[in-house]
């Protein structure tokens, strides 16, 4: 890629100079700090609207320095002045929103509920009462014994993660990589089986001290702590997780793959391994440079309406300064968005090949900054700016489906058609199948520990192999599938959060659904629903924008697993065309 870029976010947006932004920051922390230790609100209208809205005032400032200095340390990761100032700012926007939830929580809880009940200035923020009332609930008790024990001993835990994966997982010096495909799919495994009882030795505890902690604060675990925290139920979950597996589109997608390389390879069905399946591609799509790649999206878009197109145009004007295309030594290799209430939204990618995952992945992240930039302009409040994580990413799913279905629908070729359309399929099972495996074996490993049927790697193992088998086509499954445990980052730093993936495919998938059936409704209902952010609950704001019932978990199911079984017959009729050579025109 060239040496400069014309894509670079403006940090201008957010303070004019890097000396505003640390004086404006040591100002904003002495005020919280007061803010925090003044007399408390009366419940009674003025006082109490007046209270909200210092917050907000507070909270919108306190995220602006949160962008500035993030994105100075994500594009020089060397910044440690810039680390620093991030830890310091995330540690007090935590401690202040449960300062804010403990305050309302101290409040009369009588007059309090008489007040939510009549048509008041204080309706804008009912639902932030009562969620922060909500997670105050369940916090409280155990605040102190997080903040003294319970997080030194997971940071700890940390550490030693990292250390197992830097220590053990780097190739020796002159190593060659394998040359042949079996073995370079199962070299992937054995780092994992070489290190499994040091990483079993550092999940277990990790699941101890979460479940404990959740346990504690009155929840039947950790499971059931972070469902309810995502506005879920564990009876969703369950629900959803029963269904999938009683479903065959999983299971007819990798059998259209394997009939496809068996005929393309002229050998039977039967001798086909998971290694074999990436040889279905006859197609090896050209790079696009980043400006193109960004033109694809944008077009992409623009068959779901001007309105929600001209978001994306306006992001991507480099004339804008909210794109960041960081590609120097120092860049973070990652690829996120930023933005909050009152403040101008962005994207930030670290780690362009020009693939068209990489294409995928900057859809994604621009998705949440336009989520981000729409509920900027059209819900100040900077409470109802956050959400639960699965509705977030339902949104950037949703626009990878809109970029490959774009690739596939405008393909010049069947080979390139079956590809793009290879691709949307890989997205959509991996959403539904590998997020639902995914958080079974999870739930199963935390119901395992808390029962004590799983203290070592062999245990924990055996119970992957159990939960793998449940959701991988026969073709698939490996005695290697006995790492997986392993082999998810997620388990280890950042619990049980593969279940927001699970429920973002399902929304997403649907939202595909009825966009097919309908574009300018549904592109209208959609705006409609971004731009409202996330003034209650999701079953109330899907139901409302978009008639999705999250508690109707078959509905959800098996709208996506239909829309899967569909394109999953357009890819075998693509494939039934092709012979040993190019494909012809059906």
């Amino acid at each position: 890629m060239a040496a400069s870029t014309p894509y670079q976010i403006d940090l201008a947006h957010y303070f004019a100079t890097q000396s505003a932004e640390q004086h404006s920051r040591a100002a904003l922390l002495t005020e919280i700090d007061a803010f925090e230790k003044a007399p408390k609100p009366h419940v009674m209208t003025p006082a109490l609207e007046q209270w909200l809205g210092r917050y907000d005032a507070l909270s919108r400032s306190l995220n602006r320095h949160i962008i500035y200095v993030k994105l100075q340390h994500e594009r020089d990761q060397t910044d440690h002045d810039a680390a620093t100032a991030q830890t310091v700012l995330d540690s007090a926007a935590e401690a202040f929103e449960s300062s804010i939830q403990d305050t309302l929580a101290s409040l009369d809880q009588k007059a309090l509920s008489n007040l939510l009940a009549q048509h008041t200035p204080l309706d804008r923020y009912r639902f932030f009462i009562q969620s922060g009332l909500a997670e105050a609930q369940h916090r409280h008790t155990t605040g102190t014994a997080r903040k003294l024990a319970v997080d030194p001993a997971l940071a700890s835990l940390g550490a030693a993660y990292n250390a197992i994966r830097r220590q053990g997982f780097t190739p020796a010096p002159g190593q060659a990589a394998p040359t042949d495909a079996r073995a370079r799919y199962l070299a992937a495994y054995q780092p994992y089986i070489a290190n499994e009882t040091a990483l079993a030795g550092v999940l277990v505890p990790i699941v101890n001290l979460q479940d404990g902690m959740a346990r504690t604060n009155g929840y039947s675990g950790a499971p059931e702590a972070v469902y309810r925290h995502a506005q879920l139920s564990p009876e969703q979950v369950d629900g959803v997780l029963a269904k999938i597996r009683a479903t065959s589109a999983y299971r007819h997608y990798v059998s259209t793959l394997v009939t496809a390389v068996a005929q393309k390879d002229h050998v039977p069905e039967n001798s086909i391994k998971p290694w074999d399946l990436d040889r279905v591609d006859r197609f090896d799509p050209p790079k696009m440079s980043f400006p193109d790649g960004l033109a694809a999206i944008l077009t992409a878009e623009s068959t779901m309406g001007e309105a929600y197109a001209d978001q994306f145009k306006q992001l991507f004007d480099p004339a804008a300064g909210r794109v960041d295309w960081c590609h120097s030594e120092k860049c973070d290799d990652a690829g996120f968005s930023v933005g909050a209430a009152g403040s101008t939204s962005g994207l930030f990618y670290g780690d362009y090949d020009g693939s068209t995952g990489s294409v995928c992945s900057v859809a994604h992240e621009a998705a949440h900054a336009v989520h981000r930039n729409l509920m900027s302009e059209h819900q100040p409040f900077s409470g109802y700016n956050e959400g639960p994580h699965f509705v977030f990413e339902s949104y950037a799913i949703f626009n990878e489906l809109l970029l490959l279905d774009h690739l596939y629908q405008t393909a010049q070729t069947q080979e390139a058609k079956a590809y793009y359309l290879r691709l949307f399929l890989y997205d959509a099972v991996f959403q539904i199948y590998g997020s639902a495996k995914e958080t079974d074996l999870e739930q199963s490993i935390y119901a395992g520990v808390r029962a004590g049927r799983i203290r070592t790697a062999a245990d924990l193992g055996a119970l992957t192999l159990d939960v793998v088998k449940q959701y991988e086509p026969k073709v698939r499954q490996l005695p290697e599938d006995r790492t997986m445990w392993s082999r998810k980052r997620l388990y280890y730093v950042d619990p049980l959060y593969s279940v927001n993936y699970l429920f973002a495919g399902l929304l997403a998938l649907n939202y595909f659904d009825q966009y097919q059936h309908d574009p300018q409704g549904f592109s209208r209902r959609y705006m409609a629903l971004l731009q409202e952010g996330f003034d209650d609950t999701p079953r109330v704001l899907l139901k409302r924008h978009i008639d999705i019932d999250l508690n109707d978990t078959a509905g959800l199911v098996d709208g996506a697993a239909q829309l899967i079984e569909q394109r999953t017959a357009a890819l075998a009729k693509l494939y039934s065309t092709c012979g040993d050579g190019a494909c012809s025109t059906p």
